[in-house]
């Protein structure tokens, strides 16, 4: 599992920063908040998602910024706040 540093801002601006482990296969990206250095946000300790690698089973709207996933953007549930994941 990689951990990954997320920043997500909702539309009120309000920043939070967390971690994340992700594991990646070729088919599925695994996602696990592992810590959380601010209560206020959208992310929770604890908080899982799988995101589907294949373009025809979405349920997670998925930018990726570099080929190898060191940098995506991830709108859970497709909704308007982005979750914005770097390796650490």
């Amino acid at each position: 599992m990689t951990k990954y540093k997320c920043t997500c801002v909702s539309g009120g601006g309000t920043k939070q920063i967390s971690f994340w482990g992700i594991k990646i296969t070729p088919k599925t990206m695994k996602l696990e908040c592992t810590d959380i250095n601010d209560i206020w946000g959208s992310a929770e300790r604890g908080q899982k998602f799988t995101v589907s690698l294949n373009n025809k089973n979405r349920k997670h709207s998925l930018r990726v910024w570099e080929e190898d996933l060191s940098d995506f953007t991830l709108y859970p549930n497709q909704e308007g706040t982005p979750y914005h994941f770097e390796t650490m």
